[in-house]
């Protein structure tokens, strides 16, 4: 009986390790907005000229199509996406025509700094049906590219991911041109 709870809890401790390791980190680098950043290497990638997807499970994709689908998939996104903007760009504007829900799931706009620029930034909590999902977005302004970033985790795994939330947005780096 003893030999039986120790082995489920040996079981229980792989299983809990292995959730918290993302493994070895990359590089991704965008030369065509000027930026590089650091995510987990084996993860679901998407990469096009302006936009760079990676997910800790392939099943995630689903659950950003569509929130409110009962599929249990807990995990980790990170999408970067940037874009030209003119000189007269507004956060706050930027922000209200592209939030992905209502402006009661988001918390006020704060400033902060990423790689020595002016980030604009959201963070937004949702409940929905199989977990919470949490996310915040930073929108980076470096003239004349806006790149935002938005990293969200699924099936109440923030605490799981903040590590590796705070490891990202600290290698984010705008390269000189």
């Amino acid at each position: 009986m003893v030999l039986r709870i120790i082995s489920f809890f040996i079981i229980g401790l792989l299983i809990t390790c292995d959730n918290h390791n993302w493994g070895e980190l990359a590089t991704h680098y965008n030369d065509n907005y000027h930026f590089k950043l650091k995510y987990p290497k084996k993860w679901y990638t998407l990469t096009n000229r302006n936009r760079f997807l990676v997910l800790s499970d392939k099943f995630l994709s689903e659950k950003i199509k569509d929130p409110n689908i009962s599929n249990d998939t807990k995990g980790f996104r990170l999408d970067v996406f940037a874009l030209r903007r003119d000189s007269l760009f507004d956060f706050e504007d930027f922000f209200l025509k592209n939030k992905k829900f209502s402006i009661e799931y988001y918390n006020s706009a704060i400033y902060k700094t990423i790689d020595k620029f002016k980030a604009y930034s959201r963070t937004y909590s949702v409940n929905l049906k199989d977990g919470w999902l949490h996310g915040e977005v930073f929108y980076i302004y470096n003239s004349p590219n806006l790149i935002t970033i938005c990293i969200e985790t699924y099936g109440n795994t923030e605490e799981v991911y903040q590590p590796l939330k705070d490891s990202i947005v600290k290698t984010f780096q705008i390269i000189k041109k």
